[in-house]
């Protein structure tokens, strides 16, 4: 699994009230996101604003 370091805490909702025969799952996850490649905020001519 991709995202299996992510998780870090998952539990079952048994209790849910749901007709069909699936159970609810409420997961933690902690995701490292990378940084973005463009210089920053762009505005509506598509040059980078200041920051």
């Amino acid at each position: 699994m991709k995202f299996r370091r992510s998780l870090q805490d998952v539990r079952v909702k048994r209790g849910a009230d749901v007709v069909a025969d699936h159970h609810l799952l409420v997961a933690r996850l902690n995701l490292k996101l990378k940084k973005s490649l463009t210089g920053g905020p762009v505005n509506e001519n598509g040059t980078t604003l200041p920051h």
